[in-house]
């Protein structure tokens, strides 16, 4: 309901929402209510001042601004350690499981792999790198943007 009332108000209504914003203001006293008030909000906005920065806090307000974002950026889903000990987890399974290919293990039976299968496995684990760096390379890549758009303003 607000976002139509401002609308409105900009005069970026359809023509359908300008006659429904109209007919609420007639019949809906709630909406009429609802209407002055973002009216006389939009006429003191209006009214104020506007006061340019100083070069010099507009800086230090970007450079806050920017390192709360790059904080906020180095938030991970899995941290880069648990997933470098889960590649390597990986990988010394895979090595196990060729290690003791065809012969009985004392603590697993483990099946017998042949070169379709650990070509499979190496492509996964090869796959999954490459996204995991793709991955990090465009976080980063997202950072230095949104830090270069903020320099800028």
């Amino acid at each position: 309901m607000e976002d139509l009332i401002w609308r409105y108000i900009d005069g970026e209504c359809t023509e359908y929402e300008m006659i429904d914003v109209e007919t609420r203001l007639k019949s809906d006293p709630n909406f009429r209510r609802e209407y002055q008030e973002t009216l006389a909000l939009n006429q003191m906005l209006s009214q104020a001042s506007v006061t340019t920065l100083n070069h010099s806090f507009k800086q230090q307000l970007n450079t806050a601004i920017l390192s709360t974002v790059s904080q906020q950026a180095k938030v991970e889903l899995f941290p880069r350690s648990w997933v470098i000990g889960l590649v390597a987890l990986a990988v010394l399974g895979i090595l196990t499981a060729l290690r003791f290919q065809g012969t009985e293990s004392s603590y697993l039976s483990l099946p017998h792999l042949d070169e379709k299968s650990i070509n499979m496995i190496s492509w996964v684990i090869t796959s999954f790198l490459i996204l995991v760096g793709l991955d990090q390379g465009f976080r980063k890549w997202l950072n230095f943007r949104k830090s270069i758009q903020l320099n800028l303003m």
